[in-house]
């Protein structure tokens, strides 16, 4: 059976160019497979623009490595990526 988990793992919050509320929460989210030695773990970001949600947007698997998928989401939370650009970041960075 396959079951998935997510884990906050950080926030920002700024104000946009507008002068809007922005809250971005950024979450390590963990796909296991029959055992638990099966995990896969993603990226997924939710914005919220002046408390209420705007866009989520949620990588597939990137690695199994949950160390490697921890160092890749605190860069983007150290540049404030929103949902809209994660997965295009996430190519650059990953090369």
């Amino acid at each position: 059976m396959e079951y998935e988990q997510s884990f906050l793992v950080g926030e920002r919050e700024f104000v946009s160019d507008r002068g809007l509320g922005i809250h971005l929460n950024y979450y390590l989210t963990k796909k296991t497979g029959r055992t638990a030695y099966d995990a896969l773990y993603g990226i997924r970001i939710e914005k919220t623009v002046q408390g209420e949600q705007e866009e989520t947007e949620q990588t597939p698997a990137l690695s199994a490595s949950r160390q490697m998928v921890e160092q890749l989401a605190g860069k983007l939370m150290a540049g404030a990526v929103t949902p809209i650009c994660m997965i295009e970041i996430i190519d650059d960075l990953m090369g």
